[in-house]
C-alpha cells in the first residue's frame, strides 16, 4: 500500500512539474510570437534593427540565415537594421517566417530552432530545413509540423 501511495505521489509531482513547465513554455511561445511579430512589423510600425537582432539571438539564427529564410538580400536586411521598414513583398515573407517560427516553437525549444534549421534532415532527403525553404518547399516543413502535432513521429 505504501508503494502505491509513493507511486501516486511521484506521479502527481511529475504532473505538477509538467504543468509548470507547460506554463513556462507557453509564456516563452508568447514571447517568441511577440518577437517575431515585431520582426515582421506591418507598414504602420517601424521595424527596428534591435527587433531583428533580438529575434535572431533568441532563436540562435545568424543574420545570414535570417536573410536566406526571408528570401531577400543582405542589403535589404541591413536597411531594416538601420531602421527602414521592409517593402510589401518582404513583409509577406516576414509574416510567413513568423507563422513558421510560431509553429516550430510549439515543437522545438526556441533556442534550438536555429540549429534545427541548419541540420540536415532525413525527412528532407538530407537537405536542411533552410535549403528546403530556399527551394520554395516550405510546405514540406509545414507537413512535418502537422504530423508532429498529430503525434506522428514519422516512424
Amino acid at each position: 500500500m505504501a508503494k502505491v501511495i509513493q507511486k501516486k505521489t511521484a506521479t502527481l509531482e511529475q504532473l505538477e512539474r509538467a504543468e509548470k513547465e507547460m506554463t513556462h513554455l507557453g509564456a516563452r511561445v508568447q514571447e517568441l510570437r511577440r518577437q517575431v511579430r515585431s520582426a515582421s512589423a506591418p507598414s504602420g510600425k517601424v521595424l527596428t534593427g534591435a527587433d531583428i537582432k533580438e529575434f535572431c539571438r533568441q532563436t540562435n539564427l545568424t543574420l545570414d540565415i535570417f536573410t536566406r529564410l526571408v528570401g531577400t538580400s543582405r542589403r535589404a536586411v541591413a536597411t531594416w537594421l538601420a531602421g527602414n521598414p521592409p517593402n510589401r513583398a518582404n513583409e509577406r515573407n516576414l509574416t510567413e517566417l513568423s507563422r513558421l517560427f510560431t509553429a516550430l516553437a510549439e515543437l522545438v525549444p526556441i533556442a534550438q530552432i536555429g540549429s534545427w534549421l541548419e541540420t540536415s534532415n532525413s525527412a528532407f532527403e538530407g537537405s536542411t530545413p533552410v535549403q528546403v525553404i530556399e527551394r520554395g518547399e516550405s510546405d514540406r516543413i509545414w507537413r512535418m509540423i502537422w504530423e508532429l502535432r498529430g503525434g506522428n513521429s514519422g516512424d
